[in-house]
């Protein structure tokens, strides 16, 4: 038995057997604590942010989308003007 699954074993108050009688060995247990230390880690750092934070990402994808619409949407005049460039100077040359 690791010395951790011990300790945490007598901080639960169970025996350092018990752990190993709901999960099948110290791989799988340690699995089920980083997700849920995990998820705890999460749930404290979405409960610190202020709710404006969560508007202002929501705002800068309109503002992404926006451009790559507006881009996209005169990007085929560039294309023409410029090949229309191109052509012209081969057709001179």
């Amino acid at each position: 038995m690791w010395p951790a699954t011990g300790a945490a074993a007598r901080a639960a108050g169970v025996s350092a057997a018990a752990a190993y009688r709901h999960f099948a060995d110290h791989d799988e247990l340690l699995q089920v604590v980083r997700k849920r230390a995990l998820d705890a880690l999460a749930a404290a750092m979405r409960a610190s942010l202020p709710a404006w934070l969560g508007w202002l990402g929501v705002l800068t994808g309109i503002v992404s989308l926006a451009t790559i619409f507006f881009v996209g949407a005169f990007a085929w005049r560039g294309w023409i003007l410029g090949a229309s460039i191109v052509l012209l100077v081969a057709r001179e040359a």
